[in-house]
Parts: structure tokens; C-alpha cells; sequence
């Protein structure tokens, strides 16, 4: 036989042998969690009128523990208890933590994260922050200096939800000092603290904004300080202060924090393009603005981003005085500046739809048909 021809035989068969052996694989690898789902779907049937009767008072916690202990299989209990850990507050989340506790969840997950596999410290850290495990905080703080993404993510996850402010600083750090998380990721993640970071977070603002010159933050010279030691010091040229200021004024924001108005307004009058529309943003989610905040400055900015949040923040406090720029601004070379623009005038009660219908007269003009497209939204509506 030809000696080619035999090699490609083998090959062929050795091909075929590797492809079956893959496909017996992947049916295994299904027919396995098929069954696992069943099984789990049996448990989750039989468990939860049991752990229902707990929460209301109707069962007692032994005999609840004993039922639950005829299946001891951790990912079982995991799948079941995850969506309540999350949902729950309360009185029902420490009885179902103490519940967890008595089945042993708690410790099997304090003793993974101690595994040196990977994937199952990640698991642990991200269940013993569903846990509000104050015990590992430790353990989970020193996981933020892993060099794998995978346990700075799931380690900060879990501290997230840990109902414990005082890991936000090791958090916030940890993000900023690894630029695999993107700026919304890590605002994401942060913003499960609860609003109990406010106030430090306004601490920190407040310090930075009492005279802290940026190029004082990479000066050696310079003692430390508690806003400065955020930084990463490895990475000054990827992460600077203002995407920590930024994150920072995000979050305030988020919760809609209105104690943290007056420094927002103290950083308003030093800060950057970028961070004066995050400050703006912040000011329409609070829906209040500071007591000494001038719109008027904002309106004439030479970046439309600003000029269109300054204009949507005369809306909630209308000063007639204003009424003249945002007249103006009809006129303005981006279609979004003109539509708050009118949107903003309708506020002003008579004396802005009056200014809207004098505008309105027909013309081809970037204000008449502005004015004429918002009154008749308004009619519409």
C-alpha cells in the first residue's frame, strides 16, 4: 500500500477518534447538567415551603436545619439561597443568614476562600459578601492585592454588598489601581455600598476641593492625605485624580445626597470640562441645586455638554433673570441646547411661553422651529 495514502488513513482515523472523543464529552458534560438541574429543581420544590414557614415564624430553625441537611450539597444551597441574600433586609436576612449558618454554608465558603483554586476563592468571596460575613472581611480585603482580575473583581463584589462602608476606601482603591475595570464597571460596583459612603465620600470631596492643587498629588514632597492615598502609585499616568473625583461625585448622585451640595458647588468653580458635567448631572439626579450656584456662567460655556446640564438645572429653581440667555440659546448650533433651551423656557410659566410664541412666527429661523416644535409637544402631551 501506498505509504501516503496509509498515513492519511491514520490521520483520518485519528481525527475521527478525537472528534467522538469530544463530542462523548460534550453529550456527558450535558447529560450531567440536565441531570443536576433536575435534582436541584426537586430540592428547590421541596425547600421552599419549608424555608417560607421559617421566614414567617411557623417552623422552628431545627427542624428547618434538618431538612435542608438530607441534601448536603453546597451548590444546591447556593442556587436557593443566592436571590434571597440579595432581596432581603432585615429581620428575614438574619434569619435566613442564620439558617445558612446552622447548615454549615457559611463555614464552607469561609474555608474555599482559603483554596488556592481560583475559581472557588472567587465563588467564596462573592457568597460571603451575600452573607455580610464580617469575619473575612480581612481575607477578602487582602484578595484585592491579587494580581488576578478574577479575585480583585469577585473580592470586591462581595465587599460591596457586605453592608461594611469601611472596605469602601480598600475597594475604590483596588479598582483604580487595575485598568482592566472600566470607569462604569467600577461605578457600578461601588454603588452597591449603600448610601453610608456618602458621608465620606463628601469628606474626601471636601478636602480636595479646600485648595488641593492637582499637581500636589504625584509631588513627593507633599505629605499624604486621605484623598491622595487613593491613587495608585504604581499607575500615576493611567488613573489621575479627576476620574477619582469624577467616580466620587457619581456615586453622590446616585443616592442623591443633597448634604454633599454645598461642596459640590466649591468643586464646581475649580474643576475641568468633564467634571463640572458630572457635577451638573449630579445636580438634575439630587434634583436640588446649591444655594449659591450661578446657571448664568454655565450657559455661556464654550462646551455645548455644559451649556445643555446648566440649562436643564434652570429648570428647577426659575430665575426670570435668566430668561434673556435662554432666549439666546434658541438660537444655539446644537439642536439639543435649543430644545431645553424652550423646554426650560415652558418652566418659566407666562413670561417663558409668551417668549415661546413671539419666537414661534413662521420663519425658517433655528428658533422659530424650535419654539414652535416644543409648543407643540406641549399640546400634544
Amino acid at each position: 500500500m501506498d505509504p501516503f495514502l496509509t498515513i492519511l488513513i491514520y490521520s483520518i482515523y485519528t481525527s475521527s477518534a478525537i472528534i467522538l472523543f469530544f463530542l462523548v464529552v460534550i453529550v456527558f458534560l450535558r447529560w450531567k447538567a440536565a441531570r443536576e438541574e433536575r435534582e436541584y429543581k426537586l430540592c428547590e420544590k421541596e425547600w421552599e415551603p419549608l424555608y417560607i414557614d421559617y421566614i414567617l415564624g411557623k417552623s422552628e430553625l431545627d427542624y428547618v436545619k434538618s431538612q435542608f441537611l438530607k441534601t448536603n450539597r453546597y451548590k444546591f444551597y447556593r442556587l436557593f439561597f443566592t436571590p434571597y441574600l440579595k432581596m432581603l433586609d432585615g429581620k428575614d436576612f438574619e434569619a435566613t443568614k442564620a439558617l445558612c449558618r446552622e447548615i454549615s454554608i457559611i463555614g464552607h465558603y469561609r474555608q474555599k476562600l482559603l483554596k488556592r483554586n481560583l475559581y472557588d476563592k472567587a465563588t467564596a468571596a462573592k457568597m460571603l459578601g451575600d452573607f455580610r460575613c464580617y469575619q473575612s472581611i480581612p481575607e477578602r480585603i487582602r484578595m484585592l492585592k491579587s494580581k488576578n482580575h478574577l479575585l480583585i473583581l469577585a473580592a470586591a463584589q462581595g465587599l460591596a454588598v457586605s453592608n461594611n462602608p469601611r472596605a469602601f476606601r480598600p475597594v475604590l482603591k483596588a479598582l483604580l489601581s487595575n485598568t482592566y475595570f472600566t470607569y462604569e464597571g467600577a461605578t457600578e460596583i461601588l454603588s452597591r455600598f449603600g448610601s453610608e459612603i456618602c458621608p465620606p465620600i463628601t469628606e474626601l470631596l471636601g478636602e480636595y476641593s479646600k485648595g488641593f492643587v492637582p499637581a500636589a498629588l504625584n509631588n513627593p514632597r507633599k505629605k499624604n492625605n486621605a484623598f491622595r492615598s487613593l491613587l495608585p502609585k504604581a499607575k500615576p499616568a493611567t488613573v489621575n485624580h479627576t476620574l477619582l473625583v469624577i467616580i466620587l461625585i457619581d456615586l453622590l448622585g446616585h443616592y442623591r445626597y443633597a448634604e454633599a451640595l454645598p461642596v459640590l458647588n466649591r468643586l464646581l468653580a475649580k474643576a475641568d470640562t468633564e467634571t463640572i458635567v458630572h457635577i451638573l448631572k449630579a445636580y438634575l439626579r439630587i434634583g436640588k441645586l446649591p444655594a449659591e450656584y450661578d446657571p448664568g456662567v454655565y450657559l455661556k460655556h464654550e462646551d455645548w455638554v455644559i451649556r445643555n446640564f446648566a440649562i436643564q438645572t434652570t429648570e428647577m429653581a426659575p430665575d426670570k433673570d435668566l430668561i434673556p440667555k435662554l432666549d439666546q440659546l434658541l438660537n444655539d448650533e446644537n439642536w439639543w441646547v435649543r430644545y431645553h433651551a424652550a423646554r426650560a423656557l415652558m418652566a418659566f410659566g407666562d413670561a417663558g411661553h409668551s417668549l415661546l410664541i413671539l419666537r414661534a412666527d413662521g420663519s425658517e429661523t433655528e428658533s422659530a422651529t424650535i419654539a414652535a416644535y416644543v409648543l407643540a409637544s406641549k399640546e400634544v402631551s
